[in-house]
């Protein structure tokens, strides 16, 4: 036990701060005498309090921010706690503190929403996941394909204006499956007619049964020729195959 020269209290030990200086290594006054002569001296002089407080900060600025930042990964939910509550009594203080953040910091902002982004990015094609917008551009690009394609055929005069709305559904559903073929084996695929449009003996019609899908590469090497040998043996069948 320990008499405190202020309070004349008996108290016990762990009451009193250290003190490396004296005999017993504790002050003479206790705790809350300690505590309440500290108050009373930060209220009676306050410029040198804060010059006090801010050479102790930055003196110890280092050791504080280690601290902070173990008590904040320690105590996540209370932290939590303590912002929303702050955030709540304190609305509009802290509405003028972000909008000013805000003003002072753009590009600042900028460049971590920019990184935040390709994060994002980044790991959903980690995860084969599709964005929105790359997802909505795959499924309407078959679409746009058999729209470009009817264009071209059209200024050819190969589009007969007999065509029903199925026979179009099957065109566009013809681009689709070159998509897809494309999407599953990397390699890129085209469209193209049997008959060509254009051929030097004969010219076919833009219309579901004189489509077929190409491999870039083989549509290129098949050109404008049409062989009628080659369209029996090899690209009936294959169309029949594929159909």
């Amino acid at each position: 036990m320990k008499t405190c020269i202020r309070c004349k209290e008996s108290k016990e030990l762990t009451d009193f701060y250290k003190h490396k200086e004296r005999k017993d290594g504790l002050q003479s006054i206790c705790k809350t005498c300690a505590n309440l002569a500290s108050a009373n001296w930060r209220k009676n002089n306050p410029e040198s309090s804060l010059a006090i407080t801010k050479k102790s900060q930055e003196k110890h600025k280092d050791e504080t921010k280690l601290r902070v930042k173990v008590w904040n990964q320690e105590n996540k939910e209370k932290l939590v706690g303590y912002q929303k509550k702050y955030r709540s009594n304190n609305k509009e203080k802290v509405s003028i503190s972000e909008a000013l953040y805000r003003a002072t910091h753009k590009e600042e902002i900028n460049n971590r929403n920019a990184l935040a982004r390709k994060k994002s990015k980044d790991k959903k094609l980690s995860q084969g996941v599709e964005s929105k917008k790359v997802k909505t551009k795959r499924v309407s690009s078959g679409k746009s394909a058999a729209q470009s394609a009817k264009r071209r055929a059209t200024k050819l005069n190969a589009v007969p204006s007999w065509l029903t709305k199925e026979q179009w559904d099957e065109i566009n559903a013809v681009y689709r499956r070159a998509q897809m073929i494309e999407e599953r084996t990397g390699i890129p695929q085209e469209v193209d007619h049997e008959i060509p449009l254009q051929g030097e003996n004969v010219c076919g019609l833009h219309v579901p049964w004189n489509l077929l899908v190409f491999s870039v590469t083989g549509n290129r090497v098949k050109g404008n020729n049409f062989d009628p040998v080659a369209y029996t043996e090899y690209y009936l069948p294959m169309l029949k195959e594929i159909k």
